[in-house]
């Protein structure tokens, strides 16, 4: 059924979608679909041009160009060419003539009949997986669009990323072709996003946020995989601007192992870590406003509020747990036992907390909480429809055992957060959940996002959290936790 561009798709997405299984992929995927003879000729020809075209290519897109390769060929081999076809990008000259080589060599070995036209849908398909893109010819909207996707972010982290230059480079190469292959419904897997919600959950909420105003834009549906490859680069920027654990190492009569010492105080602890030396002569003019931890060589402790270890010069397994135990807890641990939901205890309002026993299926569960925020006028007539629309193109659900469907922040009119919390858990996307969580924040107050998403993920991090809350069932005993 459609037309040949839309039965290229639908192969194509459903073919990628076993992708991060290689031998199921390989061995059983697509001889079920190709001919055997196809999947060895465009192997073949890959093979030979890889090292000319697509060496600088990952190889989840090299995959993809691979299988988008074969339904090409696979379509026209049996329907013949589409006139219906439709071209988002004209690819340049180059990529033009990479796909008409791939065209020709493969017909050699599995033949098959093309037109000029067929050529021009390869080349923007080869343009989708980013063959052929270079930031500094790219129209100058797109320096538009990635300084608004840079200030979103900036605005949620509050802060101004270090080397801002080499990611918005970054974002320029990345995000064009992102957005056509969204326009074409064409898919791209990434094998780390299991990997990235599991352990970035807050951070990949964040980008999905910062992103979402590219949606309206470009007529587009963001999914995981392409939220998730967004949310590597913005991990990697965020650790540039993560402040140094400063350590300070204070010497008396061994000052001459201090380079010892020193080197293996650095090779015990976090990369991030900034280590200082002094002598016991020059301590009183040290500044101990960013020194987290000092350690001291045989030393008596100094009367300061700097928290101190005493080790000897050798550095023995005694000395190094101690510094590892101390470094934990005074500077990784420092202060996160007082901090509770500083963000979430001001948003949240006992009136949108709800106790439910009698849930059935997440529909009903999300219908229900909608349902509320629209009467209260938190949300706009098309937030339901956002909602719904995110949950079919990935999972929200968080281990433990609570989910946090969100919406896109322009279908949103007030700040708020809904609490739906179910006697019997509900099958939701990839496992059961007892706590459904929706927060809700206007696009102009994002710079309040990040606190509050994180307040959430507090909240509910891990399973005994979602037992100690979904055995309360009560909102006193409930806003009583968040308030202390």
């Amino acid at each position: 059924m459609g037309t040949d561009q839309q039965r290229q798709i639908a192969t194509e997405t459903f073919v990628l979608s076993f992708s991060d299984e290689k031998n199921y992929w390989d061995n059983i995927v697509l001889p079920l679909i190709f001919p055997s003879k196809l999947i060895q000729s465009v192997d073949e020809v890959y093979s030979i041009l890889t090292r000319r075209y697509f060496s600088d290519l990952p190889s989840y897109y090299l995959n993809a160009l691979r299988v988008i390769t074969m339904t090409q060929i696979y379509c026209l081999s049996i329907f013949g060419c589409d006139r219906e076809t439709r071209y988002l990008i004209n690819a340049d000259t180059e990529v033009d003539d990479i796909a008409e080589r791939l065209f020709s060599m493969i017909s050699e070995r599995f033949p098959f009949r093309y037109r000029k036209r067929d050529i021009k849908l390869l080349a923007q398909n080869l343009s989708a997986y980013r063959l052929g893109y270079k930031p500094d010819q790219l129209d100058s909207s797109w320096d538009v669009v990635v300084d608004s996707l840079l200030e979103r972010m900036e605005a949620i982290q509050r802060i101004d990323f270090l080397g801002r230059e080499q990611l918005k480079n970054q974002l320029l190469y990345h995000v064009p072709a992102m957005v056509l292959r969204l326009k074409q419904g064409m898919t791209v897997q990434n094998s780390l996003l299991g990997d990235i919600k599991k352990q970035y959950p807050a951070l990949f909420g964040m980008t999905w946020y910062a992103l979402s105003f590219l949606e309206e834009r470009f007529g587009i549906s963001l999914n995981d995989d392409e939220v998730s490859f967004i949310t590597i680069y913005f991990h990697v920027a965020l650790n540039k601007n993560i402040a140094r654990n400063n350590v300070l190492i204070v010497f008396g009569k061994h000052g001459q192992l201090q380079k010892y010492v020193e080197s293996q105080v650095e090779q015990l602890l976090p990369a991030n870590t900034r280590v200082l030396t002094t002598t016991i002569d020059e301590f009183n003019n040290i500044s101990l406003t960013t020194i987290g931890l000092i350690i001291e060589v045989e030393q008596l402790p100094f009367v300061v509020h700097v928290p101190q270890i005493v080790i000897t010069p050798l550095m023995d397994s005694k000395d190094q747990a101690n510094i590892l135990k101390s470094f934990a807890e005074f500077v990784v641990l420092q202060g996160e036992e007082n901090i509770h939901f500083p963000i979430l205890k001001s948003v949240i309002d006992e009136n949108l907390i709800f106790w439910k026993g009698s849930i059935n299926d997440k529909r009903e569960a999300l219908d229900f909480l909608i349902t509320k925020l629209e009467k209260r006028e938190i949300v706009k007539s098309n937030f339901r429809n956002s909602i719904y629309r995110r949950e079919r193109l990935g999972s929200t659900e968080i281990e433990g055992g609570s989910a946090l469907p969100h919406a896109a922040p322009d279908t949103v009119l007030k700040k708020a957060i809904a609490i739906l919390v179910l006697k019997k858990p509900v099958w939701w996307n990839t496992e059961k959940v007892q706590i459904i969580i929706i927060i809700c924040m206007p696009n102009k107050q994002i710079k309040h996002y990040r606190e509050l998403i994180l307040d959430v993920y507090r909240l509910v991090k891990n399973k005994q959290m979602v037992q100690l809350i979904s055995s309360m069932n009560s909102t006193r005993k409930f806003l009583k936790m968040i308030n202390e």
